[in-house]
């Protein structure tokens, strides 16, 4: 029994996405395995169970037959907590945690406590390249790999896309789609370049072109700015450009439809939605803030001209770009994860 804990949609993220396909995967190849789902409301989907994080550690100590643990949690204190309990519990079971994109900040504010609580595990995976090294000379002492969190979609499973969206599609003659998890900062800059795509529009819109760009943000947890970027969105007269949605689903379906994805944000881990436009030979413009997939345009961050400039030679020269992105042979992850399962 493999048994994974985290989030588990919704809300969608990209943490939760992942723990859904691993599921996924697993069920196809008739593996048994859970969710321990930390999300505080009750999916109702086979195997996935909605817990606290502070119960884990006692399930894990009175549930029999489990083999592997995997941890996909955030922050210092969690870990310090299943690390706690890592040293006197389930020692023979093997436990994994992957290690989203927040390395860098936790070895600059908590580094010995961060190292301490990692070291309790039997392996730590990466998401963002490096930080393997990273870890390993700050005193981690476990293996460690760095494994981006993209797992390939059950296109098989695809839903249908609202009816508004689809609407929004019809007159539009190039569609350009982006996302962001939430609305956060980072260096007193929007981390997921929500601005940026704005300002996009407005400079493509002056210039004629008639595109549209639709933006999946499923929480908006920051009800000024958002309405700071409607009022921009109203009084640049781009509300019918610019489409917000708000609904927790998979963000494929709609890169599968657009014509370029970007990512545009101030500091990342991997970006697995860019693979995923990708891996849907849409083409994908990203901020140069981490190694991106193979394939993707790369612009400087923050840079708006530049963006500007990447987005304009795509739509122009779109038959020669989008010829070399079906090219790229993108790669599926799982398998180097059930390596380190098995």
């Amino acid at each position: 029994m493999i048994i994974q804990v985290g989030p588990y949609p919704e809300p969608i993220g990209g943490v939760s996405v992942f723990i859904k396909r691993m599921k996924e995967h697993l069920d196809i190849l008739g593996i048994k395995n859970e969710v321990w789902d930390l999300n505080r409301k009750e999916k109702g989907a086979d195997g996935v169970i909605q817990t606290r994080l502070r119960f884990v550690p006692f399930k894990l100590h009175f549930r029999k037959g489990i083999a592997v643990v995997h941890f996909n949690i955030c922050g210092i204190k969690p870990k310090k907590y299943i690390g706690f309990f890592n040293k006197i519990f389930y020692r023979r079971v093997k436990k994994i945690i992957t290690i989203h994109g927040d390395c860098e900040n936790s070895l600059k504010k908590h580094r010995k406590a961060f190292i301490k609580a990692l070291n309790t595990f039997d392996t730590v995976i990466c998401v963002k390249e490096g930080d393997g090294k990273r870890l390993k000379e700050a005193g981690l002492t476990k293996p460690v790999y760095d494994i981006p969190a993209f797992l390939f979609p059950i296109m098989e499973k695809e839903p249908p896309l609202p009816r508004y969206v689809e609407d929004f599609f019809k007159d539009k003659s190039f569609i350009i789609s982006s996302n962001a998890t939430s609305m956060k900062f980072y260096n007193n800059a929007d981390l997921y370049g929500i601005d940026m795509c704005i300002d996009l529009v407005i400079e493509l819109k002056a210039k004629g072109i008639k595109i549209g760009m639709v933006f999946c943000l499923p929480n908006i947890d920051n009800e000024e700015y958002y309405g700071q970027l409607i009022n921009k969105i109203n009084e640049n007269g781009i509300e019918n450009d610019f489409l917000f949605i708000h609904e927790n689903m998979e963000l494929w379906p709609i890169i599968k439809k657009s014509n370029l994805f970007i990512r545009a944000t101030n500091y990342d881990g991997y970006g697995v939605s860019i693979a995923e436009a990708i891996y849907c030979g849409v083409p994908a413009i990203a901020s140069n803030v981490c190694v991106r997939p193979e394939g993707t345009i790369l612009f400087q961050s923050r840079n708006l001209e530049e963006l500007y400039k990447s987005t304009l030679k795509v739509i122009e020269e779109y038959e020669l770009v989008h010829s070399r992105v079906i090219k790229v042979k993108c790669k599926d992850y799982l398998e180097e994860i059930l390596k380190i399962y098995l």
